[in-house]
């Protein structure tokens, strides 16, 4: 009697691990989208003249600029993130990578500041925002 609770007790611990494996894999996996989907938004911003933030996912995703940085189908993309279209370069500006809004991972889980792993998407549109204004100067 003692052996079949041992063995359900190990059966139970090997499931709960196992739940933890997928789980970290799911937030290893969301965090590798979320800093490419950096990555294509600071190389966006950059390839665009005049600089500005992208109006949806098939315009990001289709530009040339994110090709390199296109690591899973663009499907993918769209249903592990959310990204705030209605953003304004200088909204992104405004913000510090670590609190930039204008990204979201879509459900759990995530991993804990994920944020600090991706590119300075608002450094660049200072960046940006900046050289442009130098531009237009005479």
């Amino acid at each position: 009697m003692i052996s079949a609770f041992v063995l359900l007790g190990c059966l139970g611990v090997t499931l709960i691990a196992a739940k933890a494996t997928r789980l970290s894999l799911q937030s290893d996996e969301r965090l590798h989208l979320a800093i490419s989907t950096g990555n294509m938004l600071e190389a966006f911003i950059r390839s665009t003249d005049p600089p500005r933030w992208p109006d949806s996912w098939e315009e990001l995703l289709e530009s040339p600029s994110s090709s390199e940085f296109l690591e899973h189908s663009p499907e993918r993309y769209s249903t592990e993130l959310i990204l705030d279209f209605d953003a304004t370069l200088e909204s992104i500006a405004a913000q510090e990578r670590t609190e930039l809004d204008a990204i979201e991972v879509n459900g759990y889980p995530w991993v804990e500041g994920w944020r600090d792993y991706l590119p300075d998407v608002p450094a660049a549109a200072r960046e940006m925002l900046a050289g442009n204004a130098n531009k237009s100067d005479p």
